[in-house]
């Protein structure tokens, strides 16, 4: 993350050699389980019923396709690891990326109310991808009604990180969306059990981070220079280190509102992670 007078030739967030190398920071159950009992008191024999429904497992390429703009959606589909992204194409090639999805996020959340995509999910390294038929996952809902419930406030949480994207782009500096950007993507891979306190992988190139907060790649570098310089961040590669969470949340007006760790559920329980 440093100066910019290479920039066109130089990346300053480098792509680990590989992304799996790092996973000796992540242990326990899948990232699903994780997240969705971060916040839901998720019954055992509930947890039994998620993990053996019926699905198979499809891997993709960095770069590919998970579903094209407009193609039919067909299967619940879960991201097991990788990164992904939802994302739009202007008619000039501008990319905006919409929305980062990490391990044990739901890529097709409306899958039972919308026929088909309007935006493209790409994969953003290599990941694996569970696709499950929709009658398979209601009769999962039917019979844990906790994950039914979990699945529920998965599917609002996104929703939440959608309308802070909003925010970030219309009313936030630039050095304020980069910080910004880190710490949401930190806490959410905190819940899915991907990160330690103060430090993850992060796989993403300085367009990745360009196109998702509508920044040029000379901003960004010059931005993730500034918080480098300011002992906020350093990094080694792809892997971040935030020096202190709670001190940046502050410089950038970060809280956890929009991940809706409260609830109006009985069994459910709060994670307060800033």
């Amino acid at each position: 993350m440093q100066d910019v007078d290479d920039i066109e030739s130089t990346n300053i967030i480098t792509e680990p050699e590989n992304l799996a190398n790092a996973s000796h920071i992540l242990a326990g159950p899948s990232p699903l389980i994780q997240r969705l009992s971060r916040h839901y008191e998720i019954p055992d024999e509930d947890i039994t019923c998620l993990e053996s429904m019926a699905s198979r497992k499809i891997n993709f390429s960095r770069g590919t396709d998970i579903l094209a703009r407009g193609e039919d959606m067909k299967d619940v589909l879960i991201l097991v690891s990788g990164w992904a992204i939802r994302c739009r194409y202007t008619p000039d090639g501008g990319r905006q990326i919409v929305h980062i999805l990490v391990p044990g996020d739901l890529i097709t959340p409306s899958v039972f109310v919308v026929r088909r995509t309007d935006h493209a999910i790409t994969a953003l390294s290599d990941v694996v991808v569970k696709f499950v038929d929709p009658k398979e996952m209601q009769r999962v809902f039917f019979e844990a009604r906790s994950v039914a419930a979990a699945f529920w406030w998965a599917a609002e949480q996104e929703h939440g990180v959608l309308r802070e994207q909003i925010v970030r782009l219309g009313r936030r500096s630039a050095f304020e969306r980069v910080a910004h950007l880190l710490l949401e993507l930190h806490r959410r891979l905190l819940l899915a059990g991907q990160a330690k306190e103060g430090m993850f992988v992060l796989p993403l190139t300085q367009s990745d981070i360009a196109d998702t907060l509508g920044l040029s790649n000379v901003h960004i570098n010059r931005t993730l220079k500034k918080l480098v310089a300011s002992n906020h961040i350093s990094y080694d590669g792809s892997l971040i280190q935030i020096a202190n969470p709670r001190q940046l949340a502050e410089v950038c007006d970060f809280d956890l509102a929009h991940f809706h760790l409260d609830s109006t559920i009985v069994t459910a329980k709060s994670t307060g992670m800033v």
